[in-house]
């Protein structure tokens, strides 16, 4: 992150590693030119795998604290050669406890009092043990299966704790977002409380549109509002019934540790034929460190010209959308009273906004008439409670609203 802001890196920087992998080489190749080092290894390799009954508690981690994705990605690789990568991972898994004796690994110290109904985005010392087990079976594969070293770059790239296309990305609130303001917790009050978004969000700007905003507001310690807002296109018709799915229709690719983002969209995607932008899901790259960010989900406008390819990538702090070398739009992020937890029906505590560029409408929508032609999805989930001591209730609604409704 730092050399993204022209920070130059010692050239002996590869003998302070003490853990290589794939993925280290990777990083020193794109921080150093012909790094003379590239570190140790935390300990040999073996290809026997000798698991017994104590395995501690690998199957128990696997989802929560470590990413279910390297098991899934290995099973996939397993059905594919017959080369037992899930056991391999397993083993190494193992051999992480020869040089690393375990630690706590609970969170409820973080969560506080609340902890029975909150929870939060946590990365703890088994969440470390298993990308390392992770690394270590694609390290395996290239000195005893004969994995080509370019094949394993690509697999190692899942462990990146970072996402390199939001890097440089900078929160920012908003200006048009209003306050709560008592509105009642029901339909009718988070409908006035959109409509005065988007009033507000129109005297802003002239020449761009709102294309979704997701947040969560806290009206207090008891009640709470995750709130998610898109745009639909009326021209292309669309279900009054319809129900807003998350990372849905689109996949997002990117190519090693290049700064942009690829998304990909589902020509067989009926149900979301009308909305106008979705949050896609994560193919190959997911990084940690930008989890509440990715747990709320950024907005990307959803093309309906075939083979119309929408690049993502951070520019002056925004992150934006690319079609032909063209800006068309940018999502913004921002933090609402960020704490380390959360309640448990909160996607996150941060916000996210998508806008568009109405002049550059055409270069990823077939009809320019969507703009005027248009209603806003609103899925919403009100969490309450009686005090702190319950857990939260919750009540899902969704309904649409049209401008000046």
């Amino acid at each position: 992150m730092a050399h993204s802001k022209w920070y130059q890196c010692s050239q002996d920087l590869g003998r302070f590693i003490k853990a290589r992998s794939t993925l280290s080489d990777l990083l020193l190749r794109k921080l150093i030119k012909n790094p003379g080092e590239l570190g140790d290894y935390s300990c040999p390799f073996t290809p026997a795998i000798r698991i017994a009954d104590d395995n501690f508690r690998f199957n128990y981690f696997q989802g929560t604290h470590v990413p279910r994705l390297y098991f899934t990605w290995l099973e996939n690789e397993e059905k594919r050669t017959s080369i037992p990568f899930t056991k391999h991972y397993e083993q190494e898994w193992i051999n992480t406890f020869g040089y690393l004796p375990p630690a706590e690994t609970q969170i409820d110290y973080f969560l506080g009092s609340d902890r029975q109904r909150s929870t939060g985005q946590f990365y703890t010392q088994a969440s470390h043990r298993g990308r390392t087990a992770y690394l270590r079976t694609i390290e395996l594969a290239k000195h005893f299966y004969g994995m080509p070293d370019t094949y394993a770059e690509h697999l190692s790239i899942l462990a990146l704790p970072i996402e390199p296309a939001y890097i440089g990305l900078v929160a920012r609130k908003p200006d048009w977002i209003p306050e709560w303001n008592n509105n009642s917790v029901n339909a009718d009050g988070i409908t006035n409380f959109v409509n005065q978004a988007l009033a507000n969000f129109d005297l802003s700007s002239d020449s761009r549109s709102l294309l979704a905003f997701s947040m969560p507001i806290k009206i207090d310690d008891n009640t709470w509002i995750d709130l998610s807002v898109v745009k639909a296109s009326t021209t292309d018709g669309y279900d009054d019934h319809i129900r807003l799915e998350e990372r849905s229709g689109c996949i997002s690719v990117g190519n090693l540790l290049d700064p942009e983002i690829t998304y990909e969209f589902s020509s067989k995607d009926e149900a979301h034929c009308s909305a106008m932008a979705v949050t896609p899901y994560p193919f190959n790259r997911y990084g940690h460190w930008h989890s509440d960010m990715e747990s709320r989900g950024l907005y990307v406008p959803k093309s309906n010209i075939d083979n119309k390819e929408i690049i993502g990538r951070t520019d002056e702090c925004n992150f934006c959308y690319f079609v032909d070398d063209s800006k068309v739009g940018d999502s913004t992020f921002w933090f609402t009273d960020w704490q380390p937890n959360h309640p448990k029906g909160i996607r996150s505590f941060c916000g996210t906004a998508t806008e568009i560029y109405n002049d550059k409408l055409s270069k990823w929508h077939s009809d320019s008439d969507s703009l005027v032609n248009c209603v806003y999805f609103c899925s919403v989930k009100i969490l309450s409670s009686e005090d702190s001591y319950r857990d939260f209730d919750e009540q899902e609604l969704d309904f649409i609203i049209t401008k000046n409704q």
